[in-house]
């Protein structure tokens, strides 16, 4: 596991990080993931509570950890160009989940409106009686 702290530290070449690490790992991950599904009794359609959140604290900290690495890492190419694509595909990384949060927040959003309106409107009815 020395290859988690070398990258960590910006230790690690880049295509290594990126492509290895990154991009491999994670098609490996997914097709773990059909495979687990396909041949399991585990229910994925409706994940326990205790499921849901081990894969989502798993997925944070391999994020994490990717985009920390891939930053450090950057620049330990033959060519600064890809060092600046990558600063460049974390920064964006990044934009897409805070949008992405954003988005769930608006989306979400409009249904504890309706649920205020529905809860004054019942209060307020309550009141003419």
């Amino acid at each position: 596991m020395g290859w988690i702290a070398e990258g960590w530290r910006g230790e690690k070449e880049l295509w290594k990080v990126f492509w290895i690490y990154g991009a491999l790992l994670i098609i490996l991950a997914k097709v773990a993931n059909v495979v687990i599904w396909l041949y399991s009794d585990i229910n994925f359609d409706r994940p326990t509570a205790l499921q849901y959140l081990t894969m989502l604290a798993l997925q944070i900290s391999y994020s994490i950890w990717f985009l920390v690495a891939t930053w450090r890492c950057a620049f330990n190419t033959i060519h600064r160009f890809w060092g600046y694509v990558a600063r460049v595909v974390v920064i964006l990384f990044i934009l897409l989940f805070v949008l992405t949060y954003y988005q769930i927040r608006v989306v979400l959003n409009p249904f504890n409106l309706i649920d205020n309106a529905i809860y004054y409107s019942r209060l307020l009815a309550y009141r003419h009686l």
